[in-house]
């Protein structure tokens, strides 16, 4: 009676084992299949606050993963920290390959440099490992194409020569000229005085635009900051283009002086001062260099009304290492109007002439830069 009344349940125990096993031995590899490769770890060295990096990272990742099924969990990583660029160097020379470009991504065995790379090559990388459970063999890029320059460095170009040429860079550099023949300055002394103020102006122009580019990519490190700094900007570009309508309808109307996109009258009187300070130095070349430095300052007030626009729009259209290079490239087009007034007092036009000359073309100028604030204000969300 014992041993009839407890065989069924014998027989049931040793069921659920024998199930047990075969699920253990047979359905596990089955059930986990789904979810083997569900998951792929990639690092990812970018550049916080640059449009193309985090474009990749919160739209085209999450594309990607739609159109996988795999989710990509990423470790990204700021470039500019020199930490951690070091670190990139380290990993990219233990793949054996050399740093060219950066974003760079590294996914098993194979390391991607640059947005095409990276976007031409990840889904094959994720499609292998896939269907194969193993990452794809390292592959050799043997020819990393050169980056082309794109449309979106014209405005920077632009801007920086329209800004050597407003009134508030060029009606100081007239005074400047002006005040040097009053005094009887030689032509090769006027030469020497422009060459140190020009490099100065370039100098102090330059240094400002790198601490601001730095100061704007640390605020834009979110999608919703970048936001909010793309609709700041183009409401100052909007106000600063109403204003230079304004200033346009004065000068066709013959009221220039009336214009609101000028040096305020305190700030014209503190440069006008610093420059007849510096003219009446007898160690010329030193003067010139403070006056460049201080006027540079002091002139920020009007220059940098495009200046600190095309800063903002440097900062959402472009890396910090290819920012760098336009900051250049602005600064270059910025001095040259300088250069070439200080090179026609040498070969024997006045200063009355030029600034006839100004003020002949002064509404082109002023047409010239509302073009410019319009294509900063739309170029910020375009390029």
């Amino acid at each position: 009676m014992f041993r009839q009344r407890h065989l069924p349940i014998l027989y049931f125990n040793h069921l659920i084992i024998f199930l047990f096993t075969v699920v253990s031995l047979f359905g596990l590899p089955v059930f986990g299949e789904e979810n083997k490769y569900e998951r792929i770890s990639i690092e990812y060295y970018g550049e916080i606050g640059c449009s193309h990096c985090d474009t990749f990272l919160d739209k085209t990742v999450p594309k990607i993963e739609k159109a996988t099924g795999i989710n990509l969990e990423i470790r990204a990583f700021d470039i500019l920290d020199s930490a951690v660029y070091d670190e990139c160097l380290e990993k990219i020379k233990s793949h054996g390959d050399d740093f060219r470009y950066f974003p760079v991504l590294f996914i098993g065995n194979n390391i991607y440099q640059g947005s095409t790379h990276i976007e031409a090559n990840l889904i094959p990388e994720i499609e292998y490992f896939k269907s194969r459970g193993v990452y794809r063999p390292k592959i050799e890029i043997q020819n990393y194409p050169k980056r082309p320059m794109k449309m979106a460095f014209l405005p920077v170009v632009a801007a920086g020569l329209i800004d050597g040429v407003n009134p508030c860079a060029f009606t100081t550099l007239i005074f400047f000229i002006a005040f040097l023949s009053y005094l009887g300055r030689s032509k090769k002394e006027i030469l020497t005085t422009g060459i140190s103020f020009t490099f100065a102006v370039f100098l102090t122009y330059f240094f400002i635009g790198l601490g601001l580019l730095n100061v704007f990519r640390s605020v834009v490190v979110t999608p919703s900051a970048q936001f909010v700094f793309k609709l700041v900007v183009t409401a100052a570009v909007s106000v600063l283009f109403a204003f230079n309508i304004r200033d346009i309808i004065l000068i066709r109307n013959g009221s220039s002086q009336s214009m609101t996109l000028q040096l305020p009258g305190p700030l014209k009187k503190l440069i006008h001062g610093n420059i007849r300070n510096a003219s009446r130095s007898s160690v010329l070349f030193l003067s010139a260099l403070a006056a460049g430095f201080f006027v540079s300052i002091l002139e920020l007030a009007c220059t940098g009304q495009i200046y600190f626009p095309t800063i903002a729009y440097i900062t959402q259209t472009e890396s910090f290492s290819r920012g760098v290079p336009l900051l250049l490239i602005y600064n270059v087009g910025f001095i040259v109007p300088l250069g070439v007034v200080f090179l026609a007092v040498f070969f024997g036009i006045s200063s009355d002439k030029l600034s006839d000359l100004f003020k002949k073309h002064m509404f082109g100028v002023k047409l010239a830069m509302g073009i410019i604030f319009a294509l900063l204000g739309i170029g910020i969300w375009v390029f």
